[in-house]
């Protein structure tokens, strides 16, 4: 029996009585990993303490809406990436959604901007340290993540192993946003960006060295 005729096999019986038990057991570790990175971020960093007029600011769900798209995009993809024979799918296709938003906001922010105040929409005050924070957060739920699919049986380690990552950075970039007092979208379409694609490059290196069955 050659690669192909197993990988057509086990996509054949993806739907039998383990892959329910196999989605429940996805979906708690997913659960568990966005569970520790908030933890993670409440331990290390704590929740900023202006957040009782924070989150009447637009400009709040705005930075919290791009992480929180990418996390339930990258949830949607590796429930399908986990098992042979099936490709992220619509999630996949869908993913260059909240990324076009982050850049036409920022893109906005910084043309209506006076061309001396564009540097400091990006920089801020904490983009020194703002991606390294995001990937800290993001170790729990990757380490869970990638934990959850070498239970199952993905083909495509590379992939299922970055979209783990993505996953783990979503995680990472939407609980360290409760800290961060930055707002500008420059900021966060760069900034945040950059934290959440260490994991997925970690992830990427990491799956076929973890995930092989």
């Amino acid at each position: 029996m050659n690669t192909n005729e197993l990988v057509t096999l086990l996509s054949m019986d993806a739907k039998g009585p383990a892959y329910g038990k196999g989605q429940g057991q996805l979906l708690a570790s997913l659960g568990l990993g966005a569970l520790l990175g908030l933890t993670a971020m409440l331990m290390f960093y704590g929740i900023r303490s202006d957040i009782g007029h924070a989150v009447q600011l637009p400009a709040f769900w705005l930075k919290q809406a791009f992480p929180s798209m990418l996390l339930m995009l990258s949830a949607g993809m590796l429930f399908r990436v986990a098992y042979p024979g099936r490709s992220p799918g619509l999630w996949g296709k869908a993913l260059w959604i909240p990324f076009a938003m982050a850049w036409v906001v920022a893109g906005l922010s910084l043309a209506m901007s006076a061309p001396q105040a564009r540097w400091g929409l990006v920089l801020g005050a904490t983009w020194t340290r703002c991606s390294l924070d995001i990937a800290f957060v993001a170790v729990p739920a990757l380490i869970t993540t990638l934990w959850a699919i070498r239970q199952l049986a993905p083909v495509r380690l590379d992939v299922a192993g970055a979209v783990s990552g993505l996953f783990a950075g979503s995680v990472g970039a939407a609980a360290y946003a409760l800290h961060c007092q930055e707002m500008e979208a420059p900021f966060v379409a760069i900034w945040y960006m950059v934290g959440i694609s260490i994991p997925v490059l970690a992830g990427w290196l990491l799956g076929p060295r973890l995930l092989r069955w």
